[in-house]
C-alpha cells in the first residue's frame, strides 16, 4: 500500500515483481481523502463537502461492477461544475489511473 508516487511503485515493482507472481499495488484511501482535500479547500464548502462525501461512497463501494457505477455518476456529476474541471483531470490522473486506481474497500 502506498501513493501514487512513481518512486515508491518502482521500488516495489523491483523488489516485488521480479518473480512474475500477481502482486496488487493498493493506493492509501487516506492519500486520496487528503489530496482531494488539499485540491478543492478554497472551494465553496458545500461542493467540497460534496466531493469528499462521494470519495467516501466510492471508497466504500462493495464490487468493482459498483465502484464502475458509483465512478460514472460521481464524474458525471462533478463535470457539471465549471470550478471543479481542474480538479476532474487531477483526480482522474492521479487517483484512477491504472496503475494506482485500488484504494477501494473491496480490494482488502
Amino acid at each position: 500500500m502506498g501513493d501514487a508516487d512513481s518512486a515508491q511503485w518502482h521500488a516495489l515493482d523491483e523488489s516485488f515483481g521480479r518473480d512474475g507472481s500477481p502482486k496488487k499495488f493498493l493506493m492509501c484511501y487516506f492519500y486520496v481523502t487528503r489530496k482531494s482535500y488539499e485540491k478543492t479547500r478554497s472551494f465553496d464548502t458545500n461542493v467540497a463537502a460534496m466531493i469528499m462525501r462521494d470519495l467516501h461512497e466510492l471508497h466504500f463501494s462493495r464490487s468493482y461492477s459498483k465502484f464502475q457505477e458509483r465512478k460514472a455518476e460521481v464524474l458525471g456529476k462533478w463535470e457539471g461544475y465549471t470550478q471543479l474541471r481542474k480538479f476532474v483531470s487531477y483526480f482522474r490522473s492521479v487517483c484512477l489511473n491504472a496503475r494506482v486506481w485500488r484504494w477501494q474497500c473491496y480490494h482488502t
